[in-house]
């Protein structure tokens, strides 16, 4: 919105016009911007979920409470696929439900081997879905949002430039609010580029969860490949939280 401070309005020419366009112009770049990533934070909540949920089923001791922490964790993961599936058009598999069955499946005794046999079987239903979330993650922050943050820095700049030429000079006040925004955006693309490397890493730790388990590793090593998806996670969100 800067370059429209530059503007010069005159009765009868087409300034305004102009005007208006770079205003309509500058929302619909920030309504794109929002809907990338909101989907990329919306990937993000059914990753952490799914974290969640991994986390439970390595538990020492079965108990009703975990039972209840399944079956809530699991309607909750479901029913943020459903939204993701049904907002972008996705036909992502409900996993969630499948969480509390294991737990139950477990048999009260939640035998460590029976437990190894279940978790190994719900990776393994979920993988397919990780390998595609964290792929869609990259993609809106990669085609979309990168980009965006990059096209809106230039346009700041120049259009710094241009309203500081037309006012020949600035209050501090504007020149804080401008200093403001960048450094905004220059956190902003060290955080894409954080989260798209927690996206990867996501990815590879699940990866590395799905060997662990067809190994029949110990499950202490299990736990910590699961405690790095929940770190990641938390790691990538940070994005969204900067524009909020």
């Amino acid at each position: 919105l800067l370059a429209v401070t530059g503007y010069t309005f005159r009765p009868g020419d087409e300034t305004a016009a102009w005007a208006l366009k770079d205003m309509k112009s500058a929302r619909q770049r920030h309504r794109e911007f929002n809907e990338a990533a909101n989907q990329a934070d919306e990937a993000l909540e059914i990753l952490n979920l799914y974290a969640s949920a991994l986390t439970i089923l390595t538990s020492d001791d079965f108990n009703t409470s975990l039972d209840e922490s399944a079956t809530a964790v699991g309607k909750s993961l479901d029913k943020a696929i459903a939204a993701y599936n049904d907002s972008y058009q996705k036909d992502f598999s409900l996993i969630g439900s499948a969480a509390a069955q294991i737990v139950r499946g477990a048999g009260g005794v939640y035998l460590r081997y029976k437990q190894t046999v279940l978790l190994k079987e719900y990776v393994g239903l979920a993988d397919p879905l990780i390998g595609a979330l964290t792929k869609d993650v990259e993609d809106m922050i990669q085609d979309k949002i990168s980009p965006n943050l990059k096209n809106l820095m230039t346009r700041v700049e120049r259009e710094f430039i241009n309203s500081a030429n037309h006012h020949g000079r600035l209050d501090l006040g504007t020149v804080v609010r401008i200093n403001q925004i960048f450094y905004r955006l220059e956190g902003a693309e060290s955080l894409a580029e954080a989260a798209v490397s927690s996206a990867k890493r996501y990815r590879e730790a699940h990866r590395a969860l799905k060997e662990a388990l067809s190994k029949k590793q110990d499950l202490k090593g299990v736990i910590e490949q699961i405690t790095v998806l929940a770190d990641e996670v938390k790691a990538a969100r940070k994005l969204k939280k900067n524009f909020e």
